[in-house]
């Protein structure tokens, strides 16, 4: 991870971290010399005042030294955790956002967005901890064990036998915590994913008076997260008031068992043993430090590796839509879009959505597609700009299969309008000049034009600021009207040469939505136009007019002749027309 996400001068920072921790380790293992010296010294017959106060300052001096030198450490270390947890960050959007749908809805939205915050901040800490905790406390121990080695056969087993017995321990409880960890993360999810639906349908749960309901769901999903996080909390706080109490256990046996050694020596050894003593017992405190440290840093490592997983899970994805050859060239045809025998399964779907669909879209022509719900017609659009493949057939766009196309040219020259208008947070403005399809940003005049033609310029004079008006986060601040008028002059405004709208007009009066369509057709007369509907008043006056029924094409021609001709296309007409109208048709 750090030598994937650090470049150029910022490994200097991480080498400045590492030899802090270096020079750290040295100073903290100095510093019991120095408590030796003072026992000496204090041992002797005449003791020198300023023999002690040159050992007591050294070691305060020492002391500090390696405080500044932490802090410096831990500074430079959480400079480090930051730079490389914000580039994870940023890989983890950048992947999501070369998903296809098909991805998206495997891993759902909720988990893409615990993955992107909530995991990489485990990583973040964790590395934090790595950096600070467990690369010193290997070298701590190593240094302090080479101090004290062979001083005293007896106080050497009793600190190999605890550190043992914590050893033993610590993996029996990390054993039962590793799984929690993973289960806690997914539960996170869970309840990330309630959040999201309730927030977004809280006019829906209000309105049925459904509170207490979604309550209880999130209330349920709240206490499973809250048993596991206890569950792995108590494991943790048993682990690390253990590894304490069996420091503080050692501290003891160690001096029980240096009383009976030099209660057991010879008059003239009893001084040098207990300066050994204190010697051994300052260096052992060290090395069971940095063991309990290790022990520590691992249970943090434990909680980021669950998180590591699931990054790894989106980071090594592979989309199942991919970028064609860049550098073939397009192809001479009479139609801009074409769909050859296409057939189409959502995945882990039971049979086609789609089922052998032929059609073509002339340059300047313009095609509706109607049926009933559930009918494919969404699914149909959806195939242009590759939100999905084909498992059958191919689909042509200026005589050139879509799949050979880079990804980023193909919808360069694609406007498309979906089912549910979105906006973005922003500026009037900057909803209509939208993403690039190849352009620099648009001039104000276009940006103007395109609003006119999207019937939405009247209303944006009358908002405060005009064009400058800020749309909140999801274009709260306007109404279904508005935000559909939006999101067509969004499309209008990059000059597209396939213009597609899925049921784009619903919620348009039927006057705004005449107006527009004209206005559009007389804007953009060479572009293609694939137009979803549900009102035959939006498609009458197409070219061409597709009824999709259960996947398949059922009939396609001209609104008179279906409606004579096709059952399907009579029968949603009526629901539409008047008698009178209906009855004009014969």
């Amino acid at each position: 991870m750090i030598v994937k996400n650090l470049k150029g001068k910022e490994w200097l920072i991480f080498l400045l971290v590492v030899f802090s921790g270096i020079a750290q380790v040295i100073l903290d293992v100095t510093i019991p010399d120095f408590m030796a010296n003072l026992t000496s010294i204090l041992q002797m017959d005449t003791v020198v005042i300023g023999d002690v106060v040159r050992e007591g300052s050294l070691m305060l001096g020492f002391s500090l030294l390696s405080l500044i030198i932490g802090i410096l450490g831990a500074y430079g270390a959480a400079m480090i955790s930051g730079l490389i947890a914000k580039r994870i960050r940023n890989q983890v959007f950048d992947k999501v956002m070369s998903f296809s749908l098909f991805e998206i809805n495997s891993f759902g939205t909720a988990s893409l967005i615990t993955r992107c915050t909530n995991d990489v901040t485990q990583i973040q800490n964790v590395l934090v901890i790595v950096l600070v905790i467990a690369f010193k406390a290997p070298l701590s121990a190593l240094l302090a064990f080479m101090k004290i080695a062979g001083k005293n056969i007896f106080w050497t087993i009793t600190m190999g036998l605890i550190m043992l017995f914590i050893m033993v321990v610590s993996m029996i409880v990390l054993k039962r915590v590793m799984p929690l960890m993973t289960k806690q993360q997914y539960q996170t999810d869970d309840l990330t994913y309630f959040d999201q639906e309730h927030l977004r349908g809280i006019q829906v749960i209000q309105a049925f008076n459904a509170k207490l309901f979604h309550s209880k769901r999130f209330q349920q999903a709240s206490d499973e997260l809250n048993d596991t996080v206890k569950k792995s909390t108590y494991s943790f706080t048993f682990l690390s008031a253990f590894s304490n109490s069996m420091m503080n256990f050692f501290n003891v046996s160690v001096y029980i068992v240096g009383a009976f050694v030099i209660q057991n020596a010879a008059a003239g050894e009893k001084l040098g043993l207990f300066s050994d003593l204190v010697t051994f017992s300052s260096y052992a405190l060290i090395v069971m430090a940095a063991f309990v440290s290790l022990v520590q840093a691992y249970l943090s490592i434990v909680k980021a590796m669950a998180s590591g997983k699931r990054i790894a899970e989106v980071l090594n994805t592979q989309c199942s839509i991919v970028d064609g050859d860049s550098q073939q060239t397009e192809k001479a045809d009479d139609f801009i879009v074409s769909f050859k025998d296409v057939s189409f399964a959502y995945p882990g779907a039971n049979g086609n959505m789609l089922e052998k669909v032929s059609f073509d879209v002339k340059k300047g022509e313009t095609v509706a597609i109607i049926g009933a719900t559930g009918s494919g017609k969404t699914t149909l659009l959806n195939l242009i700009p590759r939100m999905y493949d084909v498992n059958e057939g191919e689909i042509l766009v200026k005589g050139r299969n879509v799949k050979d196309y880079r990804l980023e040219d193909l919808r360069n020259i694609i406007g498309y309008i979906p089912q549910k208008s979105v906006l973005f947070s922003g500026t009037i403005s900057s909803n209509i000049d939208y993403g690039d399809n190849g352009r620099l940003a648009s001039a104000v005049v276009d940006i103007q034009r395109a609003a006119g033609i999207g019937m939405a310029d009247e209303f944006i004079r009358k908002k405060e600021g005009g064009y400058s008006h800020r749309v909140s986060e999801g274009g709260r601040n306007f109404s279904g009207g508005q935000k559909q008028r939006l999101s067509i002059s969004r499309a209008v405004c990059r000059d597209p040469e396939i213009y597609l709208f899925d049921d784009s007009f619903s919620a348009l009066d039927f006057k705004t939505d005449s107006a527009l369509r004209k206005k559009l057709r007389q804007d953009a007369k060479d572009a293609a136009m694939i137009i979803v509907a549900q009102r035959i008043g939006t498609i009458k006056n197409a070219d061409k007019i597709i009824v999709i029924d259960d996947g398949r094409i059922a009939a396609h021609g001209k609104h008179n002749d279906l409606i004579k001709s096709c059952t399907i296309y009579r029968e949603i007409a009526a629901t539409q027309l008047s008698e009178e109208e209906m009855k004009s048709y014969g």
